[in-house]
């Protein structure tokens, strides 16, 4: 039940699906009406199909947003983050209680906090512990990414006077909305039917009258387009906090990612067929077993059919001294962070191949057919800027990561002249920044 979810939460299952509403709300349903606000202006409001406080709520979550892409500051972003740590699980708590005081008794004379109802306990702002810490910055990061704002992360460290600026006076609004819950005590419908329509246009007029100026907005919904595993953390985050003001047991990521994805456990099933074989082969592999040990299983548990052959060698691909398989990659390490020439120079010398088409994850960072003024400037970008603000790598996690197969550079290339041209298939550029190459030597 949905009053469940938001009010009284028992198990970590709850938890983990209101962590999973509020990202679709915060990072997704927002931007989408932000978006249609800006294309519509205020009659986007007016004429909306919410009625009464749900208005209100729009108009206020509106102006919150339309100051942030107004300043275009990541600083903005992680107050919001602040104010929505304090609004979750602080401000709101404290209005549920309020409603909702510890000797409030049911239609029937039984205790109402009692049962499945677990009595919260708002949590304290406390940028020093670790939990918080870690919602506060996924929660601007990822506010920052769909509202078109650079990331800064050197301003992730000076938290505390982030929040001592923080108005406190946008949390007087934080009272939950109580009135779609049904139990054993009236609690009515709240303010939601006496909210004029004058006053809400009157409220309107408080929106800005012109269009901003902002990035590109990109609407983030859980397990979407962009980087899961940024999903997955603001989450756990989410649920672990919530479950601390009702005293219900962290989760941990494997549990959290099985809850919000739906993940059904594989007993006897293809899925678990196919992990026990694979399993076995990385045994082999421990073992150091010869090639000849190693087997291609097939199977087709409906009616039953199983058997296995030995792997074939992988599929050799040549460009003229130079042979790649599936299992290649390139490297190229410079004594530098190379910028985009640097690295299209050093590729042509070393394969004499000229490069078509770069992309990074799902972002297109340099092609031939793109405009001559998007190059002539990109040419001059480091890769790591141009992995993080073209390709949306978290620079935080670039400077950090062990594999840098997470952050590879997958490219298409083009031969260059004397070759007619043809389309010549490479493997991933492997490591690129010598920070990278440093992580692996050690």
């Amino acid at each position: 039940p949905l009053c469940t979810l938001k009010y009284f939460p028992h198990s970590h299952e709850h938890t983990i699906q209101w962590a999973k509403n509020a990202f679709d709300n915060f990072f997704g349903v927002e931007v989408d009406e932000l978006s249609a606000y800006i294309e519509k202006g205020r009659a986007f409001v007016v004429e909306g199909s919410r009625t009464g406080a749900s208005k209100l709520s729009l108009i206020k979550t509106l102006r919150v947003n339309l100051s942030i892409i107004a300043s275009a500051s990541y600083s903005d972003c992680l107050r919001w983050g602040i104010v929505t740590f304090l609004r979750l699980f602080q401000a709101n708590i404290a209005a549920l209680l309020r409603r909702f005081p510890r000797n409030m008794v049911t239609s029937s004379g039984a205790p109402f906090w009692g049962g499945p109802k677990r009595r919260p306990s708002p949590l304290l702002l406390d940028l020093d512990n670790s939990e918080q810490r870690r919602f506060v910055i996924l929660a601007a990061r990822l506010r920052a990414r769909s509202l078109g704002i650079h990331v800064n992360h050197s301003i992730e460290n000076d938290l505390s006077s982030l929040a001592g600026s923080i108005d406190m006076e946008l949390l007087n609004d934080s009272d939950v909305e109580l009135g779609g819950i049904q139990g054993e005590v009236d609690i009515g419908r709240g303010s939601q039917a006496e909210v004029s329509e004058e006053t809400i246009i009157e409220e309107c007029r408080t929106l800005p009258d012109t269009r901003p100026v902002c990035g590109q907005l990109l609407p983030i919904f859980f397990g979407g387009e962009g980087k899961k595993e940024v999903h997955i953390d603001f989450v756990m985050a989410a649920a672990n906090l919530r479950g601390k003001c009702y005293e219900i047991e962290a989760s941990d990521r494997y549990t959290v990612q099985s809850v919000a994805e739906k993940i059904t456990p594989a007993l006897v099933t293809s899925t678990s067929v196919v992990s026990g074989l694979a399993v076995l082969e990385m045994i082999k592999v421990l073992q150091e077993k010869k090639l000849e040990f190693h087997r291609n299983s097939y199977f087709n548990l409906a009616l039953p059919f199983f058997t296995s052959s030995m792997p074939s060698p992988p599929v050799s691909r040549y460009h003229g001294d130079h042979k790649w398989t599936v299992w290649s990659n390139i490297q190229i390490n410079g004594d530098k962070d190379l910028t985009l020439r640097e690295f299209l120079d050093a590729f042509k010398s070393k394969f004499g191949l000229s490069v078509s088409m770069i992309s990074c994850g799902v972002s297109m960072v340099y092609s031939l057919f793109a405009p001559k003024r998007r190059i002539s400037e990109r040419l001059r970008m480091t890769m790591t800027r141009i992995a993080v603000e073209v390709g949306q790598v978290d620079g935080g996690e670039l400077e950090m990561c062990v594999n840098c197969r997470n952050h590879m550079f997958c490219l298409m290339f083009r031969c260059s002249e004397g070759w007619k041209s043809e389309v010549v298939s490479v493997p991933a550029i492997f490591s690129i920044r010598s920070v990278c190459r440093r992580r692996y030597d050690r």
